[in-house]
C-alpha cells in the first residue's frame, strides 16, 4: 500500500496521467486487504461513482423549477391544468429527490444530516414529504397547490444553492465528526432542519399575500387559524374557506398560518432538544452560541406573530410580513453564521 501511495504521489507531481491511473488502480486494489469487513463492497463503490458523475443529482432543481412555474400559472389563474400539471411535475421532482437522499444514505452508510449540503438538501426533502401530505388533506380546499408550491420554490433553491455552490455545500461523502456521534443527531438535528423548511414554505404563501395586498386586494384573513381552516366546519357544516367564497387573501393566509403554526411547534421542540443534546456533549444546556441564539431570534419572530395576530386588526398582513421576517432570520442563522461567524456549531 505505501508503494502504491509513493507511485501515485510521484505520478501526480510529475503530472504523469497514465501511471496515476495506475497508481490508482494499484491503490484500489490492496487496500480493501487492509480491513474487507470495513471496506465498502464493489456495489456500494458502483453507485457512489455513478451518484458522483450524475453531479449528485443536484440537477432536479431544473424539475422543481418546471413545477414552480406551472403552479404559479395555476395560483395565479386558478388554472385546473396547470395545477395538475404542477403537481404531477412536482410529484416526479420530489420522487427523483428521495431517491438521491436513498441513495446517498445507502452509500454512505448513515441518515445525510452531517454536513451542510446534506442538511440543505434533507430539510428540502422533509418539506417535500410534509407538502404531499397537506395537498392529500386539503385536495378539496382552496389551498390545495399552495403547499405544493411552496415546496417547490424552497427544494429549487436548496438544490440550485448545492449544485451551483460546491465549495460552499461540499457534497463530498464524509466521516461524521465525533460530536456528532449520538442518537440526537437524528432527533434534534432533523426537527430543527424540518422547521426551517416550514418557514421557508411560509415565506411563498406569505409573499403571495403581499402582493395581493400591494395589488390592492382586501384585509381578509382566515378567522381560525389554518389549522383550524382545515380541520374544523362552520355552525352551518362548511368549511371556512371555499372557492366561492374565500378571498385569495384568505387563502394564502391560511396557508401560511398552517405552516408558521407546524414551524412554531417543531422549532420550539427542537430548541429543547439542543438543550438536553448540549448538557449531555457539552455540559451545560445554553452557552450562548451563535447558532444557539439565532435559533432562539427566529422563534422569538415567530412568537410575536402568534401574539400580535390576536391583537391587531390587519392580522393577514402582518401575519405575512413576520413570516418573511422570520425567514430572513432563519437564513441569515443557515448562511452567516455557519460561513462567517465561528461557533461550536460551524460545522454544520
Amino acid at each position: 500500500m505505501r508503494i502504491a501511495w509513493a507511485s501515485l504521489v510521484q505520478s501526480w507531481q510529475s503530472q504523469d496521467a497514465s501511471a496515476v491511473n495506475e497508481a490508482v488502480a494499484q491503490l484500489a486494489g490492496v487496500l480493501p486487504q487492509v480491513n474487507a469487513a470495513l471496506y465498502p463492497s464493489q456495489e456500494k463503490l458502483g453507485w457512489e461513482s455513478w451518484y458522483v458523475g450524475a453531479k449528485n443529482m443536484t440537477w432536479v432543481w431544473m424539475i422543481y423549477l418546471l413545477a414552480v412555474i406551472l403552479l404559479v400559472m395555476a395560483v395565479a389563474y386558478r388554472w385546473r391544468t396547470a395545477r395538475g400539471l404542477g403537481l404531477s411535475v412536482f410529484a416526479l421532482a420530489f420522487g427523483l429527490h428521495s431517491a438521491t437522499l436513498i441513495l446517498r444514505w445507502y452509500v454512505s452508510g448513515r441518515w445525510p444530516n452531517t454536513n451542510m449540503f446534506e442538511a440543505v438538501t434533507t430539510a428540502a426533502w422533509f418539506g417535500g414529504c410534509l407538502a404531499v401530505i397537506l395537498e392529500i388533506l386539503v385536495r378539496r380546499s382552496p389551498m390545495r397547490g399552495l403547499f405544493a408550491l411552496g415546496s417547490a420554490v424552497a427544494s429549487m433553491i436548496a438544490l440550485m444553492c448545492a449544485h451551483f455552490m460546491p465549495l460552499r455545500l461540499n457534497p463530498g461523502i464524509s466521516n461524521k465528526m465525533p460530536v456528532l456521534h449520538d442518537v440526537w443527531l437524528y432527533i434534534h438535528t432533523n426537527v430543527i432542519i424540518f422547521s426551517y423548511i416550514l418557514i421557508a414554505m411560509a415565506a411563498v404563501s406569505a409573499f403571495f399575500y403581499v402582493i395581493y395586498r400591494i395589488g390592492g386586494g382586501k384585509a381578509d384573513h382566515v378567522n381560525v387559524g389554518g389549522a383550524g381552516a382545515i380541520m374544523l366546519s362552520t355552525p352551518a357544516g362548511e368549511s371556512y374557506l371555499s372557492e366561492s367564497k374565500s378571498s385569495a387573501g384568505q387563502i394564502f393566509d391560511g396557508a401560511t398560518m398552517v405552516l408558521m403554526e407546524l414551524a412554531f411547534i417543531m422549532l420550539w421542540t427542537g430548541l429543547v432538544m439542543g438543550a438536553i443534546w448540549a448538557d449531555h456533549s457539552w455540559g451545560r444546556p445554553w452557552g450562548w452560541d451563535p447558532k444557539e441564539v439565532f435559533a432562539l431570534n427566529t422563534f422569538i419572530v415567530l412568537a410575536l406573530l402568534v401574539h400580535v395576530r390576536m391583537k391587531v386588526r390587519d392580522k393577514g398582513l402582518w401575519t405575512a410580513l413576520l413570516a418573511l421576517a422570520g425567514c430572513g432570520v432563519m437564513l441569515f442563522n443557515w448562511i452567516a453564521i455557519n460561513f462567517v461567524i465561528v461557533g461550536l456549531h460551524s460545522y454544520a
